[in-house]
């Protein structure tokens, strides 16, 4: 097992650290992404697809986020 340390001497372990990171960088891009489908709706002059298109799309992008992300970080908690 690999632990950080930071110059203060704070040892943390990889693990937790990485599902630390994980779990905050998903949250934000929930946000961000359900923000973006509101404004793609709001854009849609001719409203070609009601907001529910717009959502399932932001949805879709976050599974795949997740996916890449996993495989990016590893093993995480």
């Amino acid at each position: 097992m690999i632990d950080i340390v930071y110059d203060d001497n704070i040892n943390i372990n990889e693990k937790h650290f990485k599902g630390y990171l994980y779990d905050s960088l998903v949250y934000r891009y929930i946000r961000a992404r359900e923000r973006m489908a509101e404004l793609e709706y709001i854009s849609d002059s001719y409203h070609q697809h009601d907001r529910k298109h717009y959502y399932e799309q932001a949805n879709r992008d976050l599974m795949r986020f997740c996916q890449i992300l996993n495989e990016a970080i590893g093993e995480h908690d």
